[in-house]
């Protein structure tokens, strides 16, 4: 055993634990916060909580201290399972990103059409562009014979 060595004290190891349990509550609250706007209308399991926040374990989200995390997440199923999740506003909230989604699909086609319309235009441009200059150059060797 090394006796030069020393091994740190209690109070070293009660900090460590808790930041770790700050930083674990912190993890669960992001990933509710994450659900909260991907998954609003659906219910959340327990494991995908734990498991989102990067937790290996349920232990963090079972123990005392993360109660109010278990009762947040009990609260929204329930409110799920009731309908209020579910509701005019909540099914007009998604109808207005589907329509949304539609909207910017119908610009981006026709700004599509557009840039293939203006890639046109430049191609006949450029091709009338390059037949007038081998007219230009024919007709300036014709003038050239002619004077000489």
């Amino acid at each position: 055993m090394n006796k030069g060595r020393t091994r740190g004290s209690s109070h070293g190891l009660l900090q460590n634990r808790e930041d770790t349990k700050k930083k674990n509550t912190e993890a669960l609250w992001k990933q509710i916060e994450r659900l909260r706007k991907e998954k609003f209308a659906q219910t959340w399991s327990f494991k995908e909580i734990w498991s989102g926040a990067g937790l290996k374990s349920n232990m963090a989200l079972n123990s005392p201290w993360n109660i109010h995390v278990r009762d947040a997440i009990e609260t929204h199923n329930k409110n799920v399972r009731e309908g209020l999740a579910s509701s005019e506003l909540a099914l007009e909230h998604r109808r207005t990103f589907r329509d949304d989604n539609r909207n910017l699909r119908k610009q981006l086609k026709d700004m599509e059409i557009q840039r293939n319309m203006a890639l046109e235009s430049i191609a006949i441009y450029q091709t009338e562009c390059d037949e007038l200059k081998k007219e230009v150059r024919r007709l300036e060797s014709r003038i050239n014979r002619l004077q000489q």
